[in-house]
């Protein structure tokens, strides 16, 4: 709670916490915290502005298969 407490001026904040666990990791956590990055932090991508990204070659297959192609071993 006091790293919660410690990170209060991030814009965003999320903990997750383990109350099941017995022992010493007995309420272990995870803390996230962020902030909105600016334009100029944001890696451009050939294609355009920093949000696009390129689609990638989709690998097809005919609709209809002929009958050898499907047996045992594919």
């Amino acid at each position: 709670m006091s790293c919660l407490k410690a990170t209060g001026h991030y814009t965003y904040s999320m903990a997750w916490i383990d109350c099941l666990k017995k022992g010493k990791h007995f309420g272990r956590s995870i803390l996230i915290v962020g902030e909105h990055a600016l334009a100029s932090e944001i890696r451009k991508t050939p294609k355009g502005g920093p949000l696009v990204h390129p689609r990638k070659a989709e690998l097809t297959m005919p609709f209809n298969l002929p009958s050898i192609v499907l047996n045992q071993l594919s």
